[in-house]
């Protein structure tokens, strides 16, 4: 062999070893990415937290403002004031429009929604929203500190 086919080879045998580390490399991301992908477990989202997801806590007041002038819960005048219907009465399941329809009540002549979602922004059902989705893996934990 002379030396010309003899740095061929080695550079072949280089170059077949680096595919087989980048095949490797590549087959071992795409695992750990799989079992990332399936880490997310429990029940399917419901309407709140896909909201929470799509924009936060004010999309899920949002929505529940929606939701709640839908049901003929609340109206919402051409001025944009929010004032609750009389006798209505919001699922005892349903936390988050509990706490918006809660603070619709609670308003004197009506509220804006930004004066809703600015009462209702910190309510526990927020809060709890936000820490079932951490739980599952949806968001990210708040930096302590």
């Amino acid at each position: 062999m002379d030396g010309v086919s003899y740095t061929v080879a080695i550079s072949l045998i280089a170059l077949i070893a680096l595919i087989a580390l980048a095949a490797t490399r590549t087959q071992l991301a795409w695992s750990a990415a799989r079992s990332r992908s399936t880490a997310v477990t429990g029940p399917r989202l419901d309407l709140y937290e896909a909201a929470y997801l799509a924009g936060g806590p004010r999309r899920a007041i949002n929505t529940a403002l929606v939701s709640l002038a839908a049901q003929g819960g609340v109206r919402v005048s051409s001025e944009g004031v929010v004032t609750p219907v009389r006798g209505f009465r919001p699922d005892k399941r349903v936390r988050v429009e509990r706490a918006v329809h809660g603070q619709v009540k609670g308003s004197v002549g009506g509220s804006t929604a930004a004066e809703v979602r600015h009462g209702v922004g910190d309510a526990e059902a927020l809060r709890s929203l936000a820490t079932s989705l951490v739980r599952r893996g949806y968001l990210m934990p708040r930096p302590t500190g």
